[in-house]
């Protein structure tokens, strides 16, 4: 069985939009993105950030510049 990549399963999960990257799976009560990673949900938000920035230094809150909870798009983070 052959699992999928991070970015691939994040990719596939993006509606690209004019302006933000929605997230279109898994959502919390709040509307943030949400993934399991090894038994562990993870905010999608965060996710890209490590993806597409970095590592997210310890104590750092990282939020959207557009104020839309399911935006992923690093851009805006």
């Amino acid at each position: 069985m052959s699992r999928k990549s991070l970015p691939k399963r994040f990719y596939d999960k993006i509606q690209l939009t004019y302006y933000c990257w929605e997230w279109i799976a898994s959502k919390d009560k709040d509307g943030y993105g949400q993934l399991k990673i090894n038994k562990k949900t993870i905010k999608t938000h965060r996710i890209s950030y490590e993806l597409f920035i970095g590592k997210i230094p310890d104590g750092l809150c990282v939020l959207h510049t557009c104020d839309t909870p399911s935006c992923v798009n690093p851009d805006h983070l």
